[in-house]
């Protein structure tokens, strides 16, 4: 038993939920720093806006593929096999 389960919430959206986080500070970051270096203008609510749903998306997809591959990995060990072989 994981540890939200005593407290009565599941952790399997955890990882599309920090993912997706990463992805709007990764999207929205990207957009800012682009306007303080100088190469774009600062960005208006639709291209924000953009960014925002875009970062969330992506991210809550990399977070599932993740947990996906995850879940892979674990079911692929190797079996200890008799002793002497």
């Amino acid at each position: 038993m994981g540890p939200g389960r005593t407290r009565g919430w599941s952790s399997r959206w955890l990882p599309q939920l920090l993912s997706a986080g990463g992805g709007l500070v990764i999207s929205v970051s990207a957009l800012f720093q682009e306007s303080l270096l100088g190469e774009s203008a600062t960005p208006g609510a639709a291209e924000l806006l953009t960014a925002v749903v875009m970062g969330l998306a992506f991210g809550a997809l990399a977070g599932f593929l993740g947990a996906r591959f995850a879940v892979i990995l674990r079911a692929n060990t190797p079996t200890p096999g008799p002793e002497g072989n």
